[in-house]
């Protein structure tokens, strides 16, 4: 009797964002997210932050090679199928994501842009912004507000369409 192979791919999520010693947020609340719902998570760090429920007391940004090493690691050896960014704190960072999801196509992008923390200390500014939006795959890419984070990305992997309920908007 032959064996039977076919089995159910776990979907795989690649978080782009910086990592939250508080865990309340950042690449630590997106592999909760993942896990919860049986999604596999790998991640890219962009920056490492010093923070906790009061504030956030310090930034050190990734250098953008060593997240363009991260990018190609996971996206030339693993089969990704969303990519979900959250804080991409410079222009570079973000150019560094186009020219890699250029290279290593991914069936949908998430952008959740976090400008700004929970306790309101500013994370990248609107110029960074625009520019994560601007060259991306229109029809593969969905923008969640701050709230929507992660379920729009868990709702994209479920329906198989890039549209949310209420916080994705199609670019």
């Amino acid at each position: 009797m032959q064996e039977d192979n076919t089995k159910l791919r776990i979907p795989h999520v690649l978080t782009v964002a910086g990592s939250d010693s508080g865990a309340g947020a950042g690449i630590q609340a997106d592999l909760k997210a993942c896990a919860a719902r049986g999604v596999y998570c790998s991640t890219v760090i962009t920056a490492v932050t010093a923070q906790n429920t009061i504030g956030v007391q310090g930034v050190n940004m990734v250098p953008e090679d060593f997240v363009a090493e991260q990018l190609k690691s996971v996206l030339s050896d693993m089969n990704v199928d969303i990519v979900k960014t959250g804080m991409l704190p410079s222009i570079g960072i973000v150019k560094v994501l186009h020219h890699c999801l250029k290279q290593f196509p991914v069936r949908a992008l998430v952008v959740d842009p976090v400008m700004v923390s929970t306790s309101g200390d500013v994370l990248a500014g609107p110029s960074t912004l625009m520019e994560s939006l601007v060259g991306f795959d229109e029809g593969r890419t969905a923008l969640t507000s701050e709230e929507g984070g992660v379920l729009a990305v868990v709702e994209v992997l479920e329906s198989g369409s890039l549209q949310s309920r209420e916080h994705a908007v199609d670019v």
